[in-house]
């Protein structure tokens, strides 16, 4: 039989007839395919957290973050994240904090860790989480390494931020605590 396959010809398939003889340890071409393909997303806005941020107030504001903390449920809508992170923002210029300045976090997971993710680059400084995990030698090397100026901290790991050498908190600034008395919001 003289048919082999077919080949892709200005988005037809076209059916290819054997020219010659091929050897068995050649393979026969894969079909080429159109180089491009249009994009699936909006290209009206970038890509950016603070988009985000003010997409999800705008399209869903009653839509809610839930949280589970050690005395139940903590909720919050997107509209009122949004005005916590910006107001997070905010302050953090108001103390000094200016763009291209590192903010480390040392947070659990939660709604408050989200305005910080949201705030941070919302102002331009850089968001840098900081692994709750890790002992306060390592913590006091990635605080002096990065060169953080302001630490927002949750009260329910002050302890463990505490135990961190004071040669590695020296270029901190300032020291944020968040989470006082685990209510919603508590800054």
């Amino acid at each position: 039989s003289n048919f082999i396959g077919v080949k892709w010809e200005k988005e037809a398939l076209v059916p290819r007839v054997r020219r010659k003889e091929r050897s068995r340890t050649s393979r026969p071409k894969a079909p080429k395919r159109p180089m491009f393909c249009p994009s699936t997303m909006p290209d009206a806005s970038p890509l950016r957290l603070s988009t985000l941020l003010e997409r999800g107030a705008r399209l869903q504001p009653d839509n809610l973050l839930v949280e589970k903390t050690a005395t139940g449920y903590s909720t919050t809508s997107y509209a009122a994240h949004a005005v916590a992170a910006r107001a997070l923002a905010l302050a953090l210029q108001a103390s000094g904090v200016a763009r291209g300045h590192r903010v480390a976090t040392f947070c659990w997971n939660t709604n408050r860790h989200l305005a910080c993710y949201h705030a941070i680059p919302l102002m331009g400084a850089v968001c840098h989480p900081l692994n709750i995990r890790l002992g306060p030698t390592e913590l006091a090397w990635i605080l002096g390494h990065a060169d953080d100026r302001v630490a927002i901290v949750d009260a329910v790991l002050l302890d463990v931020f505490s135990r961190i050498p004071k040669e590695g908190l020296a270029g901190l600034h300032a020291v944020v605590v968040c989470g006082v008395d685990d209510t919603p919001g508590g800054w």
